[in-house]
C-alpha cells in the first residue's frame, strides 16, 4: 500500500518499543518488519532519494540515531550524504566519514542470517563535535546494500531515525504576533492594523501580522486567541500581568464579541 512508503513513518514510533513509556530512548529496539512502521523508496527509483527532516525549531544537535531497513533483500542504506540548515535553503554537509565512498557516510546494514526482530539502532552519529546547530536535516542517499544501485527491485529505505540535541529558541507563545515572548497591547495593535488580510504583507508572515490559528486570515478567531493568552509571556518581562491600554482594550471587547456574533449567526 502508498502508506507502507511514507516518510512520515521514519518518525513516527511506529514498531518501537519504547512507545508508552516515553519516546525517545536511544537505545530503544525496532520491531516492525513490514507495515507502516518503516519507509522505503518506490520501485526503480529515477534519482537518488532525498529525505528532509524538519525538527520543528532549531537545535543544537548532539547525535543522530538510525534504524536503517531491515527487510529482505538488503534495502537498508549504503551510501549517503548528511547535511543540515537552519532555514531550509543553504544546507552545510557533516564532514566526511566516508573516505573515497559515495556521500559523507555508509550507513550499517543489518545481518540478513538474524533476520528476526527486534533490532536496536544500526548507527549512532556524533554530532556534538561539529556544533551542528539545525532546524532542518537532509539525507541524500546514492546507494544501497544489494547488488543493483538500490537493493532488490531498486528499493531502498529506512526504518526509523531519531536526533537529539537542546533546543535553541523560544516556543512560539499564541498571540505573540511581535515575537518578544509576551502577548499584550503590541500584538493587538499588529493584529488590528493587518485586520481582514489573507496573505503576506509588509515582508511578515501571517503569525506575524496576526493569524495565529493559522489559517490564512485575520479575524475575529485570531482575537479571541489574543484575548484568551493575554498578559503571558516567558521571562522576567512577562512575569507580571500587562494591564493594556484602554483602546486597546475596548478593540480586544469589540473583536471578540464580533466572533460569539458570528458563532450565533453560524447557527441560524
Amino acid at each position: 500500500p502508498a502508506e507502507n512508503v511514507d516518510p512520515a513513518n521514519l518518525v513516527s514510533n511506529r514498531g518501537m518499543d519504547d512507545q508508552g513509556v516515553g519516546v525517545g530512548n536511544p537505545a530503544a529496539l525496532h520491531r516492525s518488519v513490514y507495515g507502516d512502521g518503516l519507509w522505503h523508496t518506490t520501485d526503480h527509483p529515477t534519482e537518488d532519494p532525498v529525505v528532509t527532516f524538519d525538527l520543528g525549531q532549531k537545535y543544537d544537535l548532539t547525535d543522530m540515531v538510525v534504524w536503517n531497513e531491515h527487510q529482505a533483500g538488503d534495502r537498508g542504506v549504503k551510501d549517503c550524504t548528511i547535511e543540515y540548515s537552519v532555514d531550509g535553503i543553504d544546507y552545510t554537509a557533516l564532514l566526511d566519514a566516508n573516505s573515497l565512498e559515495l556521500g559523507n557516510y555508509t550507513l550499517t546494514p543489518y545481518d540478513d542470517v538474524n533476520f528476526s526482530p527486534p533490532w536496536a539502532a544500526s548507527d549512532s552519529i556524533d554530532l556534538g563535535t561539529e556544533n551542528v546547530e539545525a532546524r532542518y536535516v537532509r539525507m541524500t542517499i546514492h546507494s544501497g546494500w544489494g547488488d543493483v544501485p538500490f537493493g532488490e527491485r531498486n528499493i531502498v529505505g529506512l526504518s526509523e531515525v531519531r536526533f537529539y540535541g537542546e533546543a535553541m529558541e523560544m516556543p512560539l507563545i499564541p498571540g505573540d504576533a511581535t515575537g518578544d515572548n509576551k502577548v499584550d497591547d503590541q500584538d493587538a495593535k499588529r493584529l488590528a492594523k493587518y485586520w481582514g488580510a489573507t496573505g503576506p504583507l509588509d515582508d511578515l508572515t501571517m503569525l506575524q501580522m496576526g493569524d495565529f490559528n493559522g489559517d490564512g486570515g485575520i479575524d475575529a478567531r485570531d482575537a479571541a486567541i489574543l484575548a484568551a493568552q493575554w498578559g503571558y509571556g516567558v521571562g522576567s518581562e512577562a512575569s507580571g500581568t500587562t494591564v493594556p491600554e484602554p483602546s486597546t482594550g475596548v478593540a480586544l471587547l469589540l473583536l471578540v464579541a464580533s466572533l460569539w456574533f458570528g458563532r450565533g449567526r453560524s447557527r441560524v
